[in-house]
């Protein structure tokens, strides 16, 4: 499950930035999660609280059955 803070706002970006004292580039490592210092909790707490919203992506469970040759299911397999 990967999660992330999605904030378009370049003007916000820049505000975060500036306070914290973080680059372009330390802020979008700290609002994908790949940074966990407290610089980076405060960033993803600033942006939530300007306009960005948090997004999980979950996996898709995925169904394949298994046919015989007339067309009938002889058994499925659930992928996680």
């Amino acid at each position: 499950m990967e999660k992330k803070v999605v904030l378009k706002d370049t003007t916000v970006r820049k505000m975060i930035c500036k306070k914290l004292g973080l680059s372009t580039g330390g802020l979008s490592l700290a609002l994908s999660f790949q940074r966990n210092s407290p610089k980076a909790h405060q960033a993803r707490e600033m942006a939530l609280e300007n306009g960005g919203f948090l997004m999980e992506e979950k996996p898709m469970s995925r169904v394949t059955r298994i046919l015989n040759a007339k067309g009938e299911t002889e058994r499925t397999i659930t992928n996680k």
